[in-house]
């Protein structure tokens, strides 16, 4: 596959490898009235909040792998 300059993927043009290549990055959403509960699973998974400022409309979180994901 050959990759236009400009086009597609932003991070095609990155610089160099990435420490933390082929992670994924989630953003979920679920009913306000569902976010403690699955706030919940996701702490005693081993997830830790980043950040809960705009919560609960947007609640930033981390794995113990590094990669970050978002849930609102």
């Amino acid at each position: 596959m050959r990759q236009e300059a400009g086009r597609g993927c932003p991070a095609a043009g990155a610089a160099g490898p990435s420490p933390q290549h082929n992670r994924a990055h989630a953003d979920v959403w679920v009913p306000y009235d569902e976010a403690e509960a699955r706030m919940a699973v996701a702490l005693a998974a081993g997830g830790r909040l980043v950040n809960d400022a705009d919560a609960p409309s947007n609640r930033v979180l981390t794995d113990p792998g590094g990669p970050t994901g978002r849930m609102g």
